[in-house]
């Protein structure tokens, strides 16, 4: 019964961030919001696909090396436009798949370590702020940023807590697509290292990944 009522549970939690992409989904059914920075990430999600090279528009309607922003963005842009019809379905779908993503990975961490009230509760706070939802009505790159950044982070407190040479591997390859995404996730090479000398300061960092 235990293990059943777990299962149940485990459901429920992906229930909040079903109904959230499906939100985005109809927030978004007229089209993708753009801005400024929103035409050069779908240009060069277009170049990408068309031509295979990472240009962008810059001063007009000429295409150079997308040196400006991050490429990550426009490379999962052509990714997921491989499943659509368009790059702006491309995006419609790819925001409402982080949305997904990220609030079923904060229901299954915190469900964890708290009751499954609080957890929905948490799940409710995330998709309801409205700062946060404007962020997947948009062409832009922070859905996935945040996305990489959280798994990043909690792949890392894994290897802390199991010292698990393999979590700091996939900790490491998931935070560099974060920095792909955007320059921002530099910030998370610090954290990181600051929670590594935090979490493992009792002996050195090299013998508990050997040992």
């Amino acid at each position: 019964m235990k293990i059943k009522a777990q299962n149940i549970s485990l459901a429920i939690i992906f229930i909040i961030p079903i109904i959230s992409a499906i939100l985005v989904l109809v927030a978004t059914r007229f089209n993708i919001g753009i801005s400024p920075d929103s035409t050069y990430y779908i240009s060069a999600a277009q170049s990408i696909i068309e031509q295979g090279e990472i240009r962008s528009i810059f001063e007009g309607s000429q295409r150079l090396f997308l040196t400006h922003f991050p490429p990550g963005y426009p490379i999962i842009l052509s990714a997921t436009n491989f499943f659509t019809t368009n790059i702006y379905e491309a995006t419609r779908f790819s925001n409402a798949f982080f949305m997904f993503t990220l609030l079923l990975t904060v229901g299954l961490i915190t469900y964890k370590y708290i009751p499954l009230i609080p957890t929905l509760l948490i799940q409710i706070l995330l998709v309801t702020n409205y700062e946060i939802f404007i962020l997947y009505r948009m062409a832009w790159s922070e859905p996935s940023y945040l996305f990489f950044s959280l798994i990043g982070l909690y792949t890392l407190h894994l290897f802390v807590k199991t010292k698990n040479i393999t979590w700091l591997f996939f900790s490491g390859l998931i935070i560099s697509t974060a920095v792909a995404i955007r320059y921002l996730g530099v910030t998370l090479i610090f954290t990181s290292v600051i929670y590594l000398w935090y979490a493992l300061s009792n002996t050195t960092i090299l013998y508990r990944i050997t040992n």
